[in-house]
């Protein structure tokens, strides 16, 4: 009978935890939500700039790096 009663706790045990894991997931997704929104945002911020800055643009000295501007570091 004992056996039968752990075994019950060690089921619920994965259960609870399983839940919690359900939780974190759709935290997660949350978040990931929000994220995509600001990236949205700063994507419009960056073409206003394209637009407004009187860009000076520049790269890092190393092989394929981007173009930027050494003014509002919008890159190209």
């Amino acid at each position: 009978m004992s056996d039968k009663k752990s075994l019950n706790e060690i089921i619920e045990s994965r259960d609870k935890l399983m839940e919690s894991l359900k939780d974190y997931n759709s935290q997660i997704e949350e978040l990931n939500k929000a994220k995509s929104q600001i990236w949205k945002e700063v994507a419009q911020v960056n073409q206003s700039l394209k637009k407004l800055c009187d860009h000076d643009w520049t790269r890092e000295p190393y092989l394929y790096s981007p173009l930027y501007c050494r003014i509002c570091s919008v890159e190209l």
